[in-house]
């Protein structure tokens, strides 16, 4: 080969290598329709979690991937009829995870869903929150340090001036309490966005608009709720209504170490720029700064503590005509420290982040129906791939299949007004009293009542699968327990040799009893 030809065919290797696409973004795609991002955690085995409906809203995409934002597995949740909107995750202190979003399976509005996942990724129970004519939805979840789980939705009431719900769920999915959050006098038209979770109490995080005195009318303001770990308001704070700020917040509050509470969007000045604010514990508004004054307008979001005094967060915005964004490390101040800028279009939708336990920054952003998945060092650089192999789903005893996913939700169907008993939910036996052959005819749907008498939560379930008939006698012994197989024909059952006396038949399902009939035997 003469020394011309090695050199050009050096120079089209080297070309070739310059042309193969970086490490960073992995994109998380599929044949079909597109996807979005909706929320991203970090896994218990330092995986991550993505959720997000698929573009034509019939279908959520659950996403498990490992480390370097490959796809491990995942679930598609829905029917392909219905809409299936799935908005928030979190980790579910056994090991898997806990979801809500959106249904309109039962009601053409939409409806708030909740549903818990096994750390092998099969569902083990599903909640929607029925508000016929309501066009609801659960806006966030999180796991509570009680075992729980606490869900925040909006318009979940049939009083439109009750926009802001929490709803609070035991680890079985039964429904504990119910708070709505009315406004008072000064604001109006607020919206839920996010929610922080301590020990001790919750912060809501929303926007609102705030009626400044004198004024038929008001500016966006960001807008938080301090609760106590009951729903009770320890107090509320319209931020800007003391130091004149207005804006909108985008993502969750950050709490740093030293108790302050740090949030991120932009401020509504002039022109929509970059912001951050900060407010503390006991409800002060404290100060804010803008993060990137050039961008107008503009916006920012993944905001997270790399260390307890600097912060960093994702800005953008059209500087001089041209969209720019840059991924910037700041102080608690929110005096910028470091940034770097980031010409590739695909990064602008960046909205979600995740700091690793070794201070990697773990980020998604969304173009085009596509999702991409990236990662940075402390230097706001693309990070290196890791090459050394890791266990995954180690909770799961068998691997985890990708599939489609349809749960028979309970339907929550009243909350302190249970409804009356319909010929539907019964259980029919004949005839009482009885000598010789009962007919048993079990209920087409069930009714599961649960809480105190002031507070009676009702499920309904359509879809039940499998319930279980028991009979017991006066003295505590069980007669009988027979599976019944929910639209079966009606059980003819022989009593000829019971004793006499009365007996009480229970439907048992989901652990509770749903049915009861007492029969007497001669």
């Amino acid at each position: 080969m003469s020394r011309l030809k090695h050199l050009l065919l050096l120079l089209s290797l080297t070309t070739c290598i310059e042309a193969y696409p970086q490490d960073w973004p992995k994109i998380i795609q599929e044949p079909g329709p597109g996807a979005y991002a909706s929320w991203m955690i970090e896994a218990y085995d330092h995986g991550y979690f993505i959720i997000g409906p698929k573009a034509t809203y019939k279908y959520s995409w659950i996403i498990k991937t490992d480390i370097n934002g490959d796809i491990l597995w995942n679930k598609k949740v829905g029917d392909g009829q219905y809409r299936s909107i799935l908005g928030s995750i979190d980790q579910s202190f056994d090991g898997g995870f806990v979801v809500t979003g959106q249904s309109n399976k039962y009601d053409s509005y939409g409806d708030p869903v909740i549903m818990k996942f096994s750390p092998c990724g099969e569902v083990e129970w599903c909640t929607v929150i029925n508000t016929p004519g309501d066009g609801d939805r659960g806006r966030q979840i999180r796991s509570t340090p009680d075992g729980g789980y606490l869900m925040l939705a909006m318009y979940s009431d049939p009083n439109p001036l009750n926009r802001i719900q929490l709803f609070k769920f035991d680890q079985s999915g039964e429904l504990i309490w119910r708070q709505n959050y009315p406004p008072d006098s000064t604001v109006f038209g607020e919206d839920s966005k996010n929610l922080y979770v301590d020990s001790s109490y919750y912060i809501v995080s929303a926007v609102c608009y705030y009626l400044e005195p004198g004024s038929t009318g008001g500016y966006e303001r960001p807008y938080y709720i301090k609760t106590d770990t009951a729903g009770n308001v320890i107090w509320r704070l319209v931020y800007g209504s003391g130091n004149g700020f207005h804006g909108f917040p985008y993502f969750e509050p950050r709490k740093s170490t030293s108790g302050f509470f740090y949030d991120v969007g932009y401020h509504s000045n002039y022109c929509d720029t970059p912001a951050l604010w900060k407010y503390s514990e006991a409800g002060e508004e404290l100060y804010y700064q803008e993060l990137y004054p050039e961008a107008c307008p503009g916006g920012g979001g993944a905001l997270n503590f790399i260390d307890d005094t600097t912060l960093v967060a994702f800005v953008g915005g059209t500087v001089n005509g041209q969209d720019s964004s840059k991924w910037i490390k700041v102080d608690t101040f929110g005096i910028q420290q470091s940034a770097r800028y980031y010409p590739t279009t695909w990064i602008t939708g960046t909205s979600f982040s995740v700091i690793s336990p070794n201070r990697k920054i773990v980020s998604l952003s969304g173009k085009s129906q596509k999702i991409y998945f990236y990662r940075l060092n402390d230097s706001l650089e693309f990070d290196s791939l890791y090459t050394i192999p890791r266990t995954y789903d180690s909770l799961c005893p068998y691997p985890i299949v990708s599939d489609t996913v349809d749960p028979d939700c309970g339907l929550i169907v009243s909350i302190q007004d249970p409804q009356a008993e319909p010929e539907a939910y019964r259980l029919k036996i004949y005839p009482n009293p009885a000598s010789g052959k009962l007919t048993i005819e079990v209920p087409e749907f069930l009714e599961k009542r649960t809480g105190p008498a002031d507070f009676q939560v009702s499920t309904i379930y359509h879809q039940w699968g499998s319930a279980t008939l028991e009979a017991w006698d006066l003295f505590g012994k069980k007669l009988l327990e027979k599976a019944i197989e929910q639209g079966s024909t009606p059980v003819e059952l022989d009593v000829s040799h019971w004793p006499a006396g009365m007996v009480v038949f229970r439907l048992i399902y989901q652990g509770g009893t749903v049915a009861t009939e007492k029969v007497v035997i001669r």
